[in-house]
């Protein structure tokens, strides 16, 4: 989700503008598509000033239609613009700011933004949305401590305490893509004491100590003292708790280590382990360690077992089926399932996991918050390719969406043009011209057209078939047409060569596996070192371990309800939602010369709807 699409108030034109008289609680339902229309029939009879003003306000709705090139177009002919007042002026250079990131120019979106830096007399909603726009402009250029310092200004100019939250924790999460020298030389120029300094140093303690909880506690008393209040302390609190609390003297972990699932459950152990050996605590927990196998009948009798072992917190076990079968006992013993429960969850428990149906979900959400409306679907026809297809279908039309077209395939084809050619209508158009031929009985000149009243593509893939379809999207008349995926479309390992073909497709993913950058960087060389598994697929399912072992911290100790928190994890930033889940939103990548770059931040909440909780449906029973 771009920074700029962070929920503040974005201008809506006045009902007795230009003869559009309905009230405005009607006008906010008038679709995009429709305003502009109503704007550029205005401006046929108004006059050369009147017309600048109706033309920006198409663009605009233009721009929130999701068609980019017509909004591009409307900016450059909207005339003499020296007749714009400054809050207008100021609106214009937003929209060609947006439109230069459309187009992959983020440092042309920083320059226009600094031309119209504003000044006094500007609505704090209209500053606030620019001091957005410009932080994933800073972002995007690289320049990350400006964008920090962006995010910080903007803080200013925002009252609702949610929108504050969330300008913070973008914040931190910029922060966190800075290694350890970045930090150290801007902590060298910022003024010792700022709030500022304060972002940076407890970024650097969190980057050094994010394996070691206890030290990190320790650390940050020192760092209280010298930014007292600081709203930092509210990301890096849940990893310093100290869970190890008396009483807490073994933890079971229920893991499939045998089997069809084998490999799965030892890259789980080995992130919780890692985690576990890094923990310099002398009184943490022994960790009892049992092969689930791939039975889930079995694991009722396993997790009676670790209670007479003595276990008092069980981790685990691993998938739907099998977290559904431990379900019955879990109110014997603090759990936490790493897989999806059918129901509520029982008391004493947490569920956290990696479900690619909820990646789906936040793909469309994504499309949503990115102005799309009309989507296209390529799924595979296996079972799980059916699921991703209807999550992100059911979440789509809730959202208001369409699904114009949903085309399957078989995992094992190649050649994917016919079923392209269905998707885009082009076969439609051939059929036309054919029609036409026989009509007239002569060979016509033609040029296929593919429908345009499509926004964009899910296409649900693996690496391999991804790199054979977009580059068929993309000669079947596709160009300009966003293609989204969810992280099943990358391998884990960096080959420019291998995904060249993946270009501009966007994907959520855990900042893990983006791990070139900051924090995870650090935490890969302290914990990882030469894991066998290391990029791959695999892989997601190490940062999981890790994630889950921070997770132990959260869960309820006593038959109470499990209290909501935030805690920024190698897996995304995760959250308790009060009953029992935890919520995850990872970050957002593109693909640009055939490697994944990080476009900006996790998808915000819309309004009045909860955040996804992601399980495993990995691996079933």
């Amino acid at each position: 989700m771009p920074l700029e699409r962070l929920p503040v108030p974005e201008h809506r034109p006045t009902p007795r503008e230009y003869g559009l008289r309905q009230p405005a609680a009607q006008q906010s339902q008038i679709p995009p598509m429709e305003e502009a229309r109503r704007y550029a029939e205005a401006a046929l009879s108004a006059s050369p000033a009147d017309q600048v003003h109706l033309r920006l306000r198409e663009a605009e709705a233009l721009y929130r239609a999701g068609q980019y090139q017509a909004a591009a177009t409307s900016v450059k002919r909207l005339g003499d613009t020296s007749v714009l007042q400054p809050p207008e002026t100021l609106r214009l250079g937003l929209l060609q700011a947006r439109l230069a990131l459309q187009e992959n120019r983020p440092r042309s979106a920083v320059s226009t933004l600094h031309r119209v830096r504003p000044a006094g007399g500007v609505a704090p909603e209209l500053l606030a949305e620019y001091y957005a726009l410009l932080a994933h402009a800073y972002s995007r250029s690289d320049n990350l401590l400006g964008a920090v310092r962006t995010l910080l200004e903007r803080g200013r100019y925002l009252t609702d305490p949610s929108q504050l939250t969330e300008n913070t924790r973008y914040l931190w999460q910029q922060l966190q893509l800075l290694d350890d020298a970045t930090l150290s030389e801007a902590i060298a120029r910022v003024p010792p004491g700022s709030e500022l300094a304060g972002w940076l140093d407890l970024s650097v303690l969190s980057n050094r100590f994010a394996t070691q909880p206890q030290q990190l506690a320790s650390m940050l008393g020192d760092w209280r003292q010298r930014y007292p209040g600081h709203r930092g302390e509210i990301f890096v609190r849940p990893l310093t708790l100290d869970w190890t609390e008396p009483g807490l003297s073994r933890v079971a972990l229920l893991l499939p280590l045998s089997g069809r699932f084998a490999e799965a459950g030892r890259a789980v152990q080995d992130g919780f382990m890692a985690m576990h050996k890094a923990n310099l605590d002398p009184g943490r927990p022994e960790v009892l360690v049992y092969d689930a196998g791939e039975d889930p009948a079995l694991l009722p009798y396993l997790l009676r077992q670790a209670i007479g072992d003595g276990a008092q917190l069980v981790v685990g076990p691993l998938g739907r089926d099998a977290a559904g079968a431990a379900a019955a006992l879990a109110g014997q013993v603090p759990v936490l399932f790493l897989g999806k429960l059918e129901g509520p969850a029982p008391l004493m428990s947490l569920q956290f996991g990696l479900d690619p149906e909820d990646e789906a979900r936040d793909v469309a959400r994504r499309a949503w918050l990115d102005g799309h409306r009309v989507a296209t679907v390529l799924y595979p026809r296996t079972p799980r390719g059916q699921r991703i297809h209807q999550a992100f279908a059911s979440e789509w039309q809730q959202l208001g969406g369409r699904v114009a077209a949903s085309e399957g395939f078989r995992p094992s084809e190649t050649d994917y043009s016919r079923i392209i050619m269905r998707l885009l209508e082009l076969d439609a158009s051939e059929a036309r011209k054919d029609r036409l031929q026989s009509l007239l009985g002569t060979q016509l000149e033609f040029e296929p057209r593919r429908r345009h009243d499509i926004d964009f593509v899910f296409l649900v893939a693996d690496p391999v078939t991804g790199r054979l379809v977009n580059p068929q999207l993309r000669f079947h008349r596709g160009i300009g047409l966003p293609v989204y995926s969810t992280s099943g479309i990358f391998s884990g390992q960096v080959s420019p060569i291998h995904d060249a073909d993946l270009v501009g497709v966007r994907f959520p993913e855990m900042p893990w596996m983006l791990e070139q950058f900051g924090r995870e960087q650090s935490i890969r060389r302290q914990l990882q070192g030469n894991w066998e598994f290391r990029h791959t697929q695999l892989d997601r399912l190490y940062g999981m371990g890790i994630d889950s072992y921070r997770l132990m911290a959260m869960v309820p100790r006593q038959p109470a309800a499990v209290g909501q928190f935030h805690l920024s994890g190698v897996t995304g930033s995760l959250s308790g939602d009060g009953q029992g889940r935890v919520l995850r939103r990872a970050v957002w990548a593109r693909f640009e010369r055939g490697a994944p770059v990080p476009l900006d931040q996790p998808t915000p909440e819309l309004p009045g709807r909860q955040g996804n909780a992601d399980f495993s449906d990995r691996p079933r029973g």
